[in-house]
Order: structure tokens, then C-alpha cells, then sequence
């Protein structure tokens, strides 16, 4: 997705952003030694976490590395207001000063239709957070299992997004929790299946496939 220029032909000075100092998170493109002479420029540092970033760079539409939707991505789009082009971050270094985010956040109508998500209405929505009040808990996988992202990226999803991550059931099941796992995987842990459906073990689970977890978000 091609990011809207927000200068006018260079005549007119963009607007600066409203964030002094940016926190800068690279994904899907590599923070280059370009990209770091661009940072220093402009007193912008390069954070690791999502939840320490101030603005996610996801995309860079000149060089042909298009925005996915990575783990980071879908972490940040709950906590972090900006998901830019690194475009954003070039014209800022032209400038002197970090720009205003507006004409650089990253709208992929293509990625948007074929995740049914939208960008501007995540960003509009950021303080709704659509794990608040659950706890997850991802059942083990058997090998034959499709992979799936790292736990720790799966844990920074749900977390960033409100939800409690639990890396082991407790003994009385809370409420809200929801149990990522597949029909194979249960079929393997009928103890698992038996305590979940149990009243004595608490409120029952919802029970989901783990691309519940990227949808939701």
C-alpha cells in the first residue's frame, strides 16, 4: 500500500507530530543503517517491544516490502496508534523533526479484505480492548499440527489486548477463559475435555481454534 505524501510539492511544511520523542518498532522491514541515521535525526530511538513503541513501522511500499499482518503488528494494534511506512520516518529525517503520522499510516485495503480487518477503525478503537476480563490458555499441539507463532508472541496478543495469559490451568477454572485448541488436540487430552466441561471446576470454557486469537484482534 502506497502511503499518502504529506508534504505539497515540498512548498508547504508538514505538521509535526504530536510525539516529541518516537519509539520506534520495526517489522516486516529491517531497521537499517539507513533507516538509524533517519532515527538520530530526528531524536527518535528503536524500541524492541511493542508496548514500549510510540509508532510500529510495518511497511516499506518503495522497496516492494509490503505490509503482513506479523505478531508484532497484531500486538500493536492494540496499544500503539501508529502503524506507518518507513516512509514516514524518511520524510521526518528530511524535515528535522517527526511528522505528523496521518499521510504515512498504512492502509492496505487488499490485506484489510482478505483478514476482514480495518486499520483506521483499530486505531480508532485502541482503547477497546477485545480480551479485557478473559483468561487464555493454549492446550499443547500434536505434532502434526500446523505450526503456530512462538508463545511469546501469542501471549503478547492476548496481553496487549486485556486479556490474562495463563501458561497452566489453575485448579478452579476463571471466568472468561477461553481455551485455544483444535478437535485433534482434545481428542489427544480427554482429562483436558472432562475437566472443562466439569461444573465443579468452575464456570464452563469456550473452547476456540487458534486463529481466534489474530481475528479477534
Amino acid at each position: 500500500a502506497q502511503p499518502a505524501s504529506a508534504t505539497d510539492g515540498g512548498d508547504v511544511a508538514s505538521p509535526r507530530s504530536a510525539v516529541v520523542a518516537p519509539r520506534l518498532l520495526f517489522t516486516n522491514v529491517q531497521a537499517t543503517a539507513f533507516s538509524k541515521a533517519n532515527m538520530k535525526k530526528i531524536g527518535a530511538v528503536e524500541v524492541e517491544h511493542v508496548r514500549a513503541a510510540t509508532h510500529i513501522i510495518a511497511s516499506a511500499a518503495k522497496e516492494g516490502k509490503e505490509f503482513k499482518r506479523s505478531a508484532k503488528v497484531m500486538a500493536g494494534i492494540s496499544v500503539c496508534p501508529f502503524i506507518l511506512d518507513v516512509e514516514w520516518l524518511t520524510e521526518s529525517a528530511k524535515l528535522g523533526y517527526p511528522v505528523d503520522e496521518e499521510g504515512y499510516m498504512i492502509r492496505d485495503k487488499k490485506a484489510e479484505d482478505k483478514y476482514k480487518f480495518s486499520m483506521a477503525r483499530a486505531r480508532e478503537n485502541i482503547d477497546v480492548k477485545v480480551f479485557d476480563a478473559m483468561s487464555v490458555f493454549v492446550t499443547p499441539f500434536p505434532p502434526s499440527a500446523p505450526p503456530l507463532p512462538p508463545a511469546r508472541d501469542l501471549q503478547d496478543i492476548v496481553e496487549c489486548a486485556g486479556g490474562v495469559w495463563l501458561s497452566k490451568l489453575p485448579g478452579q477454572l476463571p471466568d472468561g477463559l477461553v481455551v485455544v485448541s483444535t478437535p485433534e488436540a482434545l481428542s489427544e487430552n480427554p482429562s483436558l475435555v472432562t475437566r472443562l466441561s466439569s461444573a465443579k471446576n468452575g464456570p464452563p470454557a469456550v473452547v476456540v481454534e487458534p486463529r481466534y486469537i489474530f481475528d479477534s484482534v
